[in-house]
């Protein structure tokens, strides 16, 4: 007796816009984490902390926008505050996430005050004793963050490859080396420093990063067997493992001139694919049986007009908090920015010679 089983290809849940979110939450969360590093660890400045807590503002307001579009119907975010339903992750996240750009918000307005405000001592004090406060709050919502966005994914048990403690590292180390040198980048670009150590945090990072990915390969065999598929399937799981190699001894070799700008474009390129591969190809291999399910990627609102509006989106923040950026400069940088504009030389007209 022979019984056949019908299985009808399932389409993906999770469209571009979670890989957006993912990306863009995991750039926040690790870019305020180092902030607080620097500050700590490295003895930073009030103006590089600041510069560093702008990066990880920009990523914090743009990711929770991609993720309410994710859900297709914008409404359902208000029943997550009317409706007590405790037991879902989901509704937890509701109120993790606003909790976390909030407080990367209030750590951003509290060094954009003392970085631009000149105060007296006793004043000076005080904030500083709430920038202690609000950076232990920021490390507690950082780690709230994290732990709802790798659950919402660990939690499906019929994904062997979302469902296991290497799936968390992965993320993490994924956007640690990114955020690391878009901050480097930055604090270049505004105040001519050049912070070497973030360099080697990030080949650090990144080390870890490989070596996470090493684990997955050899955690088990259901995992062994679903990445088999994948890298049958599909070409950008290996260039992606080849591309954060590459990385690794881009940064090992000496810098150059434009080195520092390269290496954040293949960074965030890396950390895109990190999360494309993850989220949207890992979908595309069923869950309990032997059919491939499809997706076609495809330049509409759901697709790659969506990723690309996040971008945008990111972009149009980003030289807003510039600007911000640029209302703290000390008129010392003011006079020295003025002298380094470009004069043209002055030309008589009477002899119409150059005087």
């Amino acid at each position: 007796m022979i019984n056949e089983i019908l299985v009808e290809p399932q389409h993906v849940a999770w469209l571009p816009w979670a890989a957006s979110y993912f990306f863009f939450i995991g750039l926040a969360a690790t870019a305020v984490a180092e902030a607080v590093m620097m500050r700590y660890v490295k003895q930073a400045s009030s103006q590089q902390e600041l510069i560093a807590v702008a990066v990880a503002l920009t990523c914090a307001i743009v990711a929770p926008i991609a993720l309410t579009a994710d859900l297709h119907q914008p409404t359902r975010v208000w029943h997550f505050y009317t409706v007590l339903t405790y037991w879902s992750l989901m509704w937890w996240g509701a109120y993790i996430l606003p909790f976390f750009t909030m407080t990367v918000a209030a750590y951003f307005l509290l060094l954009f005050y003392q970085v631009k405000q000149p105060m007296t001592a006793k004043l000076a004090a005080r904030l500083a004793i709430w920038l202690h406060w609000v950076r232990g709050l920021v490390l507690i919502s950082v780690a709230a963050i994290l732990f709802y966005t790798c659950m919402e994914v660990y939690q499906v048990q019929a994904r062997p490859l979302w469902h296991n403690p290497w799936f968390a590292p992965l993320i993490i180390f994924s956007a640690l080396p990114t955020s690391m040198l878009l901050i480097q980048w930055t604090v270049k670009l505004r105040t001519q420093q050049n912070l070497a150590y973030l360099r080697h945090w990030a080949l650090f990072s990144l080390t870890l990063f490989i070596l996470a990915l090493i684990g997955l390969c050899t955690a088990s065999g259901d995992i062994a067997d679903q990445l088999t598929q994948l890298y049958q399937q599909k070409t950008l799981p290996i260039f992606t493992a080849v591309f954060a190699l590459v990385i690794a001894g881009w940064l090992l070799l000496p810098p150059f001139r434009f080195s520092l700008g390269l290496s954040v474009i293949f960074a965030l390129i890396f950390t895109g694919m990190v999360r494309w591969v993850l989220f949207i190809q890992v979908q595309t291999l069923a869950k309990y049986n032997a059919l491939a399910n499809p997706y076609h990627f495809e330049w509409n609102a759901d697709g790659g007009l969506g990723m690309l509006s996040m971008l945008g989106l990111w972009a149009l923040v980003s030289v807003l908090m510039w600007q911000l950026l640029n209302m703290t400069k000390t008129p010392t940088e003011q006079k020295m920015a003025t002298l380094n504009k470009p004069h043209s030389t002055p030309h008589n007209t009477q002899t119409g010679v150059l005087s």
